[in-house]
């Protein structure tokens, strides 16, 4: 079985974190009120066992994309990618939170964003209260400008011995 340790080193470098907006992109909501957020959590690779393992342990879906063919394409392999959303996700992320060196901002902003969810139970009569809806925006506009976040180079001290 993967160790959370080795899952959180995988996710800080080939894997991210999503607040999709559950209506579907230029969907109208039908209850303006409503909040649709869905967290996800994908990876993607050109090898596919790092994500079975991803897979077995937290379940999810892997989903293969063939390479593109194109001359100036950066990769002509076939691509993987293990996909996991709501609940599921934030489970994930609270595996793997101790161990995230890159990640740290993103995996809090899931995880809230699920217990949030999981602790108000919407419906037709029972809308998302506005200050909630308002909650779950910023903690969506907290991951998008986190992912669009660049680093530096860092240079890393060489140990003479």
């Amino acid at each position: 079985m993967i160790s959370a340790e080795y899952a959180a080193g995988f996710f800080d470098g080939e894997a991210t974190v999503s607040i999709i907006n559950g209506a579907g992109k230029g969907k109208k909501v039908s209850r303006p009120n409503q909040s649709h957020y869905i967290l996800t959590v994908s990876a993607v690779n050109s090898n596919p066992k790092p994500l079975k393992l991803l897979k077995e342990r937290w379940g999810g879906n892997i989903y293969s994309r063939a390479g593109d063919q194109r001359a100036s394409c950066f990769s002509k392999k076939t691509m993987w990618s293990w996909q996991i959303s709501a609940q599921r996700a934030a489970r994930f992320l609270i595996d793997i939170l101790p161990y995230l060196c890159v990640k740290i901002e993103q995996a809090e902003a899931g995880i809230a964003l699920a217990a949030n969810i999981h602790s108000f139970h919407a419906g037709r009569s029972n809308p998302v209260p506005a200050a909630m809806v308002s909650y779950r925006t910023s903690l969506k506009d907290k991951v998008m400008e986190a992912n669009k976040r660049e680093y530096p180079d860092v240079s890393v001290p060489v140990r003479v011995t």
